[in-house]
């Protein structure tokens, strides 16, 4: 993590949106990660046009500490993720030591101020990881199902 570069982040997010757009075929695309995933995919809303952010337990939204972060953390520039359109859709559990409640709730109105649209889902007793299954101390199946059943039907919404 420590030897991304936010520039060079940003230059793959927009080759892969460009080749996404091209198979797309006129339809909407998003991008989707989970945890430094979930950060990537924020990252791009800020530089990026696209329809949809789906992250998992995004980390680093608020302050830097890394190269990949940068001087500017994504939430930063909540206005730039308002002006490329994507809807943003978080999720991270209760428990989680990356994102703590705090910086859910300070991203929450973050986004709010912004007028970026957005749900941002917290499942209590849920940890870090929660909606994979090759993590077994982490994996919540119940937290895990309700999260891709979500990321689903916003798929099918906005794309």
């Amino acid at each position: 993590m420590r030897a991304l570069d936010r520039d060079e982040l940003v230059a793959d997010a927009a080759a892969a949106l460009s080749a996404a757009r091209a198979e797309a075929g006129g339809r909407g695309v998003a991008f989707l990660g989970l945890s430094m995933g979930g950060h990537i995919a924020m990252r791009a809303a800020t530089e990026l046009s696209f329809e949809l952010a789906v992250v998992f337990y995004p980390g680093w939204l608020l302050n830097s500490g890394f190269p990949l972060v940068g001087p500017v953390p994504p939430l930063e520039s909540g206005d730039r993720i308002a002006a490329g359109g994507a809807f943003v859709l978080g999720f991270r559990g209760g428990l989680d030591h990356i994102v703590p409640a705090e910086e859910w709730d300070q991203a929450e109105q973050r986004l709010t101020r912004a007028a970026v649209p957005h749900e941002l889902v917290t499942y209590p007793g849920a940890r870090h990881g929660f909606a994979c299954s090759d993590r077994p101390a982490d994996y919540d199946p119940q937290a895990g199902a309700d999260a891709w059943r979500k990321a689903y039907a916003a798929l099918a919404t906005h794309l």
